[in-house]
């Protein structure tokens, strides 16, 4: 398995109330995505994968005031992958709040391409992921 690609996205939004002196809000975003070139996913690296991006992820999430949100996102590319695998990818949820919610969220997302069937595969959390990779490869 090789790693295609590391990418880091950070967003922040505020409100501001007559000029910038007085903050209404602020809104922190991060996504972290992972692409992995795969011949043939298995269940056993597919877990393994998963949750190497996932710690990765986790470690670089900042958590803690104004943090709305953070995707760890996973997506396989592999020319074949096993029925187990892909019933693992289904399974797999892995939503985590942090302080009740004030400092926000963190979803596991994950997305299977199968270049054996044109299929793209994903979990709940991962939908939006698959809908993306369609566009961009034009599916």
């Amino acid at each position: 398995a090789h790693l295609l690609f590391a990418c880091e996205l950070y967003q922040q939004s505020e409100a501001y109330m007559v000029s910038r002196k007085v903050n209404l809000w602020t809104e922190n975003a991060e996504e972290f995505l992972y692409a992995y070139r795969v011949p043939r996913l298995t269940a056993e690296l597919f877990t393994e994968l998963k949750d190497k991006a996932y710690a990765d992820g986790r470690g670089k999430a900042n958590i803690g005031p104004g943090h709305m949100c953070t995707y760890v996102t996973a997506v396989f590319f592999c020319e074949d992958c096993t029925e187990e695998a892909v019933k693992m990818l289904k399974k797999c949820s892995l939503h985590k709040t942090f302080l009740f919610s004030f400092h926000g969220w963190l979803d596991l997302r994950l997305a299977i391409y199968n270049e054996a069937d044109g299929n793209i595969i994903t979990n709940g959390a991962g939908e939006p992921t698959g809908d993306f990779i369609k566009k961009v490869l034009q599916l």
